[in-house]
C-alpha cells in the first residue's frame, strides 16, 4: 500500500464570500452551504448535505465567478472553535459553499469519495489550526497531509467493511439512546408522582392527601432575615474579581437538575466575601436559577463550605417545621402544577427570568412532615438506582465513540489492510 498527499488525490478548494443581498433565498437551482449546515448534518447522523436555507440562481452563481463543487466533495469548516474544525460532510449534489468552508474534490482514478470521507474522520484539523484569535486551517497545510493509498478496489472493500461495522455500532448507540430517553421519562414520572400522593415506600401512596396543604414559597420560608434572596447585582460583584482560590461563588453552573456541583469553581477573596456576607448560602437552602437557564433547582449540601450566591440564583431558606428542604426541591423540579406556575412566571422576552416577587407566589402541595421525609427517602432511593444505570449507559456511549475512532484508525493504518 502506497502513501500520497491529499494534494495528490484531491483538489483542495475554498468557498467564496456571498454578498448579503443574495443570502437567505430559499429559491434557486443551486444550494449554498455554510458551517452551520455541516454541523446540522453531523448532529442528525448523516454525512450528506442535501438541503439548505440558502440558494442561488444560476445567474447569481455566475456573477460570483466561482465554480460549483461537484457531488461527492468532502467539506469541512476551515475556521472556528473546537469541534467545528472536526465536522465533515459530503455534498449530495453540485453546490456552492461559503468562504468559511473548504472542500476536497476527489481526483478521478485516485481516490473514492467515501474512502476520502472516512479518512478525513481520522484527521484532527485542530492540530493544523493556526495560533490566532480564531483557529483556522490553511490550504497549504491540508494539501500536505499524508493519506494511505491502496488500489481503488481495496478502497471499496475498506469502505464496505467500515460501513458494516458502523451499522452495527450505530444500532447499538441508538438502543443506548432509547434507554436514556426511557430513563428520563422514568425520572420525570417519579418526580411528578411525588406531589400527587402516588409515591410511598410500599408504592401504594403517601397517606391521606386530605391532610396536604397548598402553601406559597413565601409561607414556606423561614423567619430569618433575607430568607428569599438573590445575589449581589451590578458592580457589587464583577467577573474580573473571580480568582482561583478563596471563597466559593455559586452561580448557574453550580445548580444542576437536583444536584449541587462545583461547576466553574469561581472564587473571591476573603475581603470580598466579608463585604458580601449577607448573600451567603446557608446549608440546605433551596437554590433556583432565575436567569439564562431558568428553573433549575437543587439543595445546598449540608456540609457546604462558606460561599455566596450570584444574581443569577435565588436561595430559599425554609421553615423546617413546615417543609423539608429536599422535599421542596423535589416539588419545584417535578410537580406539573408547580412547574407550570414557575415557567408561566418567567418574564422578559429577550432574557427570560424570575424575580423574588414571582418566586414567593408559587404554590406548592405540602404533606405532613413525616410524609415529606418518606417521600424524600423513596425518591432518593429510586433516583440513585437510576443514576447508576445512567452512568453505565453514558460509559457505554463513550466506549462506542472510542470504538468508532479506533476502527477508523485501524482501517487507515498499514496494519489495517494490504494491497
Amino acid at each position: 500500500m502506497g502513501q500520497a498527499t491529499l494534494g495528490d488525490v484531491a483538489d483542495v478548494v475554498s468557498g467564496v464570500g456571498f454578498p448579503k443581498d443574495i443570502q437567505g433565498n430559499s429559491d434557486g437551482e443551486i444550494p449554498v452551504f455554510k458551517v452551520g449546515d455541516i454541523s446540522i448534518a453531523v448532529k442528525s447522523g448523516t454525512r450528506y448535505l442535501r438541503t439548505s436555507p440558502n440558494h442561488l440562481s444560476k445567474e447569481e452563481a455566475r456573477r460570483l465567478t466561482t465554480n460549483l463543487m461537484p457531488a461527492g466533495t468532502i467539506v469541512f469548516a476551515k475556521i472556528g472553535e473546537g469541534l467545528k474544525l472536526n465536522r465533515r460532510a459530503v455534498l449530495a449534489q453540485p453546490s456552492l459553499v461559503d468562504n468559511n468552508v473548504m472542500g476536497l474534490i476527489p481526483k478521478a482514478n485516485a481516490v473514492t469519495s467515501s474512502y476520502l470521507y472516512y479518512f478525513m474522520q481520522t484527521v484532527d484539523l485542530g492540530t493544523l489550526s493556526r495560533a490566532t484569535a480564531v483557529p483556522s486551517v490553511r490550504k497549504s497545510d491540508v494539501v500536505e497531509l499524508s493519506i494511505p493509498l491502496p488500489s481503488l478496489p481495496l478502497q471499496d472493500e475498506i469502505v464496505a467493511e467500515l460501513e458494516k461495522q458502523f451499522s452495527r455500532l450505530d444500532e447499538a448507540v441508538a438502543n443506548l439512546k432509547r434507554v436514556k430517553a426511557n430513563l428520563r421519562r422514568y425520572k420525570n414520572s417519579v418526580l411528578q408522582s411525588v406531589t400527587g400522593g402516588a409515591l410511598a415506600l410500599d408504592g401504594s401512596g403517601v397517606g391521606d392527601t386530605v391532610l396536604w396543604r397548598w402553601l406559597t414559597v413565601e409561607e414556606l420560608a423561614s423567619n430569618e432575615p433575607r430568607s428569599i434572596q438573590s445575589g449581589p447585582f451590578g458592580s457589587n460583584l464583577k467577573h474580573s474579581e473571580f480568582q482561583p482560590s478563596g471563597k466559593l461563588v455559586i452561580g448557574i453552573d453550580n445548580v444542576q437538575d437536583g444536584r449541587f456541583s462545583l461547576g466553574s469553581n469561581h472564587r473571591i477573596s476573603e475581603a470580598k466575601f466579608a463585604e458580601l456576607a449577607k448573600y451567603a448560602a446557608r446549608p440546605r437552602d433551596v437554590l433556583i436559577t432565575v436567569m439564562a437557564t431558568v428553573g433549575r433547582v437543587c439543595v445546598v449540601p449540608a456540609d457546604i463550605e462558606e460561599a455566596i450566591i450570584t444574581k443569577h440564583v435565588y436561595r430559599i431558606t425554609v421553615d423546617r417545621d413546615v417543609v423539608v428542604p429536599e422535599y421542596l426541591g423535589i416539588a419545584l423540579r417535578g410537580s406539573k402544577e408547580v412547574r407550570a406556575q414557575l415557567m408561566d412566571s418567567v418574564q422578559g422576552q429577550t432574557r427570560p427570568g424570575l424575580n423574588g416577587g414571582l418566586i414567593k407566589k408559587i404554590r406548592v402541595p405540602i404533606p405532613p412532615l413525616v410524609e415529606q421525609h418518606r417521600i424524600v427517602a423513596e425518591v432518593e432511593r429510586r433516583l440513585s438506582l437510576l443514576r447508576g444505570v445512567e452512568i453505565e449507559v453514558d460509559s457505554n456511549l463513550k466506549r462506542a465513540q472510542a470504538l468508532r475512532q479506533a476502527t477508523l484508525q485501524h482501517a487507515f493504518s498499514t496494519k489495517g489492510h494490504h494491497d
